[in-house]
């Protein structure tokens, strides 16, 4: 997983680091990336941004909770890909496919795609599940999986041109939109209804977190207790209560 640049003349495209403003740090060698597999780089921009967290760089508003909204992604990672190489076949994501990406002309035939600055390589499932403009905005962010009525028709019309494969990876296609929703920045720490909605939309599409938050963050706090980063975090807290 990385973007694409173009390096010499005539131009050339190569597959590099991933140019996302939002995981790139000075002094810590750039662009992340490019990496040989979307679990590695899914793990890899996670790792970053419990990074950021935890150095009060992002998620300051609820930082302990934001952290362990992260840190569950690193558990259920390995749930969304098999870890290995890509046989050097890749697909490309938009980065904000709401829609207003798509330049048509007076026929609404469509001539273009714009806004590719943040473009990356995808894998399959991610790359082939339902564009954002999809989504059933009120419903995906109370916390349901639920699919719309557009999304279950790009499903069967991928199924209706043979593409079976392609009908599955808009069907399953919750999982990897979830683990990518509300990430870093993007997290709404200071909303804390909307935080744990979508919270529980993230362990829903992974058949997990029939626990309740209260209990499962207990839990969360006892089983990563070594996680320095984390116990960074929830020592002032505790020092606070004392």
């Amino acid at each position: 997983m990385g973007s694409i640049f173009t390096v010499r003349r005539p131009a050339e495209f190569v597959v590099q680091g991933i140019a996302q403003h939002a995981t790139y740090r000075m002094g810590a060698g750039g662009l992340p990336g490019p990496f040989a597999s979307s679990l590695e780089a899914s793990v890899a921009i996670v790792k970053s941004y419990l990074s950021m967290i935890a150095n009060g760089e992002i998620g300051a508003d609820n930082a302990v909770d934001t952290y362990l909204a992260h840190r569950f992604r690193l558990d259920v990672a390995s749930g969304l890909w098999a870890d290995g190489p890509s046989e050097n076949r890749f697909f490309l994501k938009h980065p904000d496919d709401k829609g207003d990406h798509i330049l048509v002309n007076e026929s609404y035939d469509i001539v273009g795609i714009i806004d590719w600055e943040w473009t990356r390589t995808a894998s399959k499932p991610e790359a082939f599940s339902s564009p954002c403009m999809m989504w059933p905005l009120g419903k995906f962010y109370g916390g349901s999986n639920e699919l719309a009525p557009d999304e279950v028709r790009l499903a069967e019309i991928f199924g209706e041109r043979g593409r079976k494969d392609l009908s599955d990876c808009v069907m399953q296609g919750r999982k990897a939109q979830r683990f990518f929703f509300a990430l870093g920045p993007e997290s709404p720490s200071s909303d804390r209804k909307t935080f744990l909605d979508l919270f529980m939309g993230l362990q829903s599409a992974f058949n997990l977190g029939d626990e309740g938050w209260d209990k499962w963050r207990d839990e969360a706090l006892v089983r990563w207790k070594d996680d320095e980063l984390l116990q960074g975090l929830v020592r002032p807290q505790e020092r606070e209560y004392v």
